[in-house]
């Protein structure tokens, strides 16, 4: 026994050296194996579950899993907060809504990871997610992470599959999809509102669908638009002038993207890779980025400090000098407080810049010529 706690205690330092979470590890919740049920009070944060009625402490449960027949409850009560994951869950709602979030005079941070699905059937009153809490200067839900939740109401839903009541529902990344067919895509009631990250570095949207109208917002709710937001109706144009001037349109719009100003994010595909992000204005076109050819890299590394600590290369389809420059936003954490070199290629001469990294690792490149760049150490 005490040859195997030595194991596992080299193990767990092995880990800890690593920098690897050992919460990655813990085991999480299918929704498929029944109804899921997360409540955060002074004692803690307690999940329930089928399996453990009587529940277990779990201070970030993931969840994911498909089902056709069980809902995910989430109280945050007493000024305390719950913090809980989605990780690429699919449900088809029963007759109740089926993600139902309880924020009673207290804050919940719901992660998005991967695509997470809330389909409604037919006929259906709540659909999809429903917040319900004690007015928004008391009770919060923050939706966070790079993931996707959508939630589609069926046909003939008498009730939004977005439904917020005494709550401030904030966009702090990730994107968030309401579609109802024959309603209106997301209600807000009794003192609610709703708002989009404002933050480059946590850039989110919402899109609201609905056959009635995008939203239905009541006399004591509202919509905030910030500055660093823009609005675009279903042909893609930018009426965030018109909306701010007439909130009214987004009851009558039958679609509507809320975003993060001036920002299209592509996410790096692969969490080792030092870029968490790239963003551009949003009026440039360009397509996925790639990789530079055999003879760019060979230009841009002539001459430089070892390799590139990252490298990349973007095809715009649109005029770049009539819309500003491009920007990609590389996180390099062992680089925090340095300066590094970024290079670009303009009619095949490599031009190099001096750029600090912060002290949280980020930097933010602009770019001012089309195609191919690297970033190596000064």
């Amino acid at each position: 026994m005490k040859e195997f706690n030595k194991f596992l205690s080299v193990c767990l330092v092995i880990l800890l050296v690593a920098g690897i979470s050992i919460t990655a590890y813990a085991k999480g919740y299918s929704i498929a194996e029944g109804e899921i049920e997360v409540v955060a009070d002074a004692s803690g944060q307690m999940v329930y579950t089928d399996a453990v009625p009587e529940g277990k402490k779990d201070a970030s449960p993931v969840i994911s899993g498909s089902s056709d027949e069980n809902s995910i409850q989430i109280y945050a009560v007493d000024g305390e907060t719950a913090e809980v994951t989605l990780n690429n869950v699919s449900v088809t709602c029963a007759d109740y809504s089926t993600l139902d979030l309880y924020p009673f005079d207290g804050t919940i941070n719901l992660i998005l990871q991967g695509d997470n699905q809330l389909i409604g059937k037919e006929g259906n009153g709540n659909d999809g997610l429903y917040i319900m809490g004690s007015g928004a200067d008391q009770s919060a839900v923050s939706i966070q992470g790079n993931g996707s939740l959508t939630a589609t109401a069926g046909a003939g839903a008498t009730a939004s599959p977005v439904t917020v009541i005494g709550a401030a529902l904030s966009m702090d990344g990730g994107s968030l999809t309401a579609n109802s067919p024959d309603y209106y895509g997301i209600a807000l009631y009794d003192n609610s509102t709703l708002s989009v990250s404002e933050s480059y570095l946590h850039p989110a949207s919402v899109t609201a669908i609905g056959g009635a109208g995008c939203f239905e917002i009541d006399d004591t709710s509202q919509v905030i638009i910030g500055e660093n937001n823009f609005v675009l109706d279903a042909n893609g144009r930018d009426i965030t002038a018109q909306v701010l001037a007439d909130p009214s349109l987004l009851k009558t719009l039958k679609y509507v993207i809320i975003a993060t100003k001036d920002i299209a994010v592509f996410p790096s595909g692969d969490m080792d890779n030092p870029v968490h992000m790239m963003t551009a204005y949003k009026n440039t076109k360009f397509e996925q980025p790639g990789e530079p050819s055999a003879q760019a890299m060979k230009l841009l590394s002539e001459g430089r400090n070892g390799e590139a600590l990252y490298s990349g290369s973007f095809a715009f389809t649109d005029d770049i000098e009539n819309h500003g420059k491009f920007q990609v936003n590389i996180v390099l954490p062992e680089y925090a407080g340095k300066h590094v070199t970024l290079v670009t290629l303009d009619d095949g001469v490599a031009v190099s810049y001096d750029r600090w990294v912060g002290n949280d690792g980020l930097i933010w490149c602009h770019i001012d010529h089309l195609g191919d760049f690297a970033v190596f150490a000064a």
